[in-house]
Parts: C-alpha cells; sequence; structure tokens
C-alpha cells in the first residue's frame, strides 16, 4: 500500500478481507481515510474519536476486536454489514507514546485470534506509525 510517499506494509493474515487507515485531523478530534483496501471507502471516511471502536482504540491506546453487530453507531453497522463484514479490529498508530491514527482491518467471518496474532498487529500499527512520522506523512497530511 503505497500514499503520500510513504510505503505501507499491506497486512496478510489469511482471514483478513480489508483494512483501512484512518490518520487525525489537524485538531484531532476526527480519524480521516488516507488508506483502504479490499473495501469500498463510501461513508466510511470520517470518525470521531468519540464514538465507536476506532475512537475507542485511539482513545485508550488499545487493540480492539469486534463484531460489526456490537458496534453503538447503527449506521456504522449498516455500512459495515452490507459490505458482507462480521468482524472489525481496530489497532492504534502509536510512536513515542502518541497515537497518530487507527488501522482498520476486518473480516468477512469470525476469526480465531491469540495473542500473538494481536502481538502482530500491535507491532506493525507501532511500525506503520514510525515510518509515517519519520517520512513526515503526518506533517504532510495535516496541511493538506
Amino acid at each position: 500500500m503505497i500514499f503520500g510517499g510513504c510505503t505501507l506494509p499491506y497486512i496478510y493474515i489469511d482471514q483478513l478481507d480489508s483494512g483501512r487507515v484512518y490518520l487525525f485531523d489537524a485538531d484531532e478530534t476526527s480519524l480521516n481515510l488516507v488508506a483502504h483496501h479490499g473495501i469500498d471507502p463510501q461513508g466510511l471516511a470520517k470518525v470521531s474519536i468519540r464514538a465507536g471502536f476506532s475512537g475507542k482504540a485511539a482513545r485508550t491506546k488499545s487493540f480492539i476486536a469486534r463484531h460489526v453487530s456490537e458496534l453503538e453507531a447503527r449506521e456504522r453497522v449498516h455500512l459495515l454489514g452490507e459490505r458482507g463484514l462480521e468482524v472489525v479490529m481496530c489497532v492504534p498508530l502509536i510512536t513515542k507514546d502518541r497515537v497518530l491514527g487507527v488501522m482498520n482491518l476486518s473480516a468477512k467471518k469470525d476469526i480465531v485470534l491469540d495473542h500473538g496474532k494481536i502481538d502482530l498487529l500491535t507491532t506493525i500499527g507501532n511500525q506503520i506509525a514510525v515510518a509515517m512520522k519519520t517520512q513526515g506523512f503526518i506533517k504532510t497530511w495535516k496541511t493538506r
């Protein structure tokens, strides 16, 4: 996945169907979609940090995996459900104890997560954040 001059690794875990990367807007009240793979992004471009699993992952700096049906925002349940998604995982993108955004990964069926996969996804999220910060992508994105 390449955007803004920054190359991000495509994450392959055989049970995943799609992925999205969100970054904070300038005032850090919303997360804006900057990359996606395997999903139509219509209706998914912006997420409030005060709502949903993505916002909670950003606020709490923690990995979250839930069934789409557990989302509180019914319109989000509809958007993801009509795309056939059953599970969403939210991985905060953290560097130097600062959250830059969230990587969302999703699957059309239940998946088995163990501590090793969660650690791997968290590590990949941290590495993406470091790469983006190092390449100046965050500064470029916020000045658009």
